[in-house]
């Protein structure tokens, strides 16, 4: 197996109680030859001494420290400072197996991106299919493997620097979700072979505060752009055959009615009249009623559709208040309702 330089970029952001957890399953990677770029997003906790400490005990560790412009500036600083022949990305309060970056290294040498599975406390992720393909072939499955969450993140890959220094492949920053989806979409334009490994070697932590968890302003009109640009993805790709678009529209379903729920998060800054209104602005959307029939995946999705036909502003408003209610005030009974849908 050849031995080139992997560099492995770390976004932090207030990340203090699993900081070190991430940064010790970095450093006792079987495979040595490493770089680990700690970029330090601003945080106001201990992060910021965390990174330097380890940097002062192993000299694989460079540190870097910016104002708070999010994740995604993070990765691109990251981007920016690396060295090595492949790039890999682990968030901060996530953490790898000791022989992850020694497995993707494996298949690297033959392919422009390989893809791995992942496990959270809950589920393990693992890519439906297995080897080496070629792009034309890997994306008639590109809607299953959406379906499986395998597409979306950077952090189950490894990337060609190459190929993302030739290319200018950067995380768009002005994007608040889907900037690591549109990411993965730009690499896949740009690469020409892809090697899926049926193995869970990525340890993603759930965190409630995460931004995935936190209220997200125009989450809704985001969502509609990530739905585009896949279409166009795949479209120019000519891969938009039935079976993915079936799947792409029921995904994006789901996704538009999770931006549904979004208005309603306690941290919304939306009066009861801004939230009505922009409730009858999604319920009324052209896209939202053009996937009418892909609100299938489960009974909340079933009865917004229902709802969306009706026209029932004041009884889907309700509803999704109440949901909200639950969530933040009755935290089991809120996951004891989501395994019934």
């Amino acid at each position: 197996m050849k031995n080139d330089l992997v560099t492995i970029i770390v976004p932090i952001f207030n990340a203090g109680n699993y900081l070190e957890d991430c940064i010790e399953s970095v450093l006792q990677q079987t495979y040595e030859n490493i770089e680990i770029i700690l970029v330090n997003d601003g945080s106001t906790d201990r992060s910021g001494d965390i990174i330097e400490n380890y940097a002062l005990k192993d000299k694989r560790i460079r540190t870097i420290h910016q104002a708070n412009k999010g994740v995604a500036a993070a990765r691109n600083r990251g981007i920016e400072a690396a060295k090595g022949t492949y790039i890999q990305f682990v968030d901060a309060d996530d953490s790898i197996k000791e022989d992850t970056v020694e497995k993707l290294v494996q298949q690297m040498e033959q392919v422009d991106l390989v893809i791995c599975g992942y496990e959270t406390k809950t589920n393990i992720f693992i890519p439906p299919v297995h080897g080496l393909f070629k792009k034309k072939e890997l994306l008639t499955y590109f809607g299953e493997l959406c379906k499986q969450i395998i597409i979306h993140s950077p952090c189950n890959k490894m990337y060609r620097f190459d190929l993302i220094h030739q290319h200018k492949i950067r995380f768009l920053e002005h994007m608040l979700i889907g900037e690591d989806l549109l990411f993965n979409l730009n690499y896949l334009t740009n690469c020409q072979t892809i090697y899926l490994l049926q193995e869970s070697l990525y340890h993603y932590r759930t965190n409630e505060t995460s931004i995935t968890n936190s209220y997200q302003p125009d989450m809704f009109a985001q969502q509609k752009i990530l739905y585009n640009e896949v279409i166009l993805f795949l479209k120019n790709e000519n891969r938009y055959t039935n079976k993915n678009k079936e799947q792409i529209k029921t995904i994006f379903a789901n996704a538009l009615l999770h931006a549904t729920t979004n208005l309603f998060h306690s941290d919304s800054p939306f009066t009861v009249k801004q939230r009505f209104r922009h409730l009858k602005m999604i319920m009324n959307d052209e896209k939202v009623r053009h996937l009418l029939a892909y609100f299938t995946e489960t009974k909340q999705a079933k009865l917004f559709s229902y709802l969306v036909k009706q026209k029932a502003y004041v009884t889907t408003y309700f509803i999704f208040l109440v949901k909200e209610f639950i969530r933040k005030n009755f935290q089991p009974l809120f996951h004891f309702l989501r395994r019934l849908n």
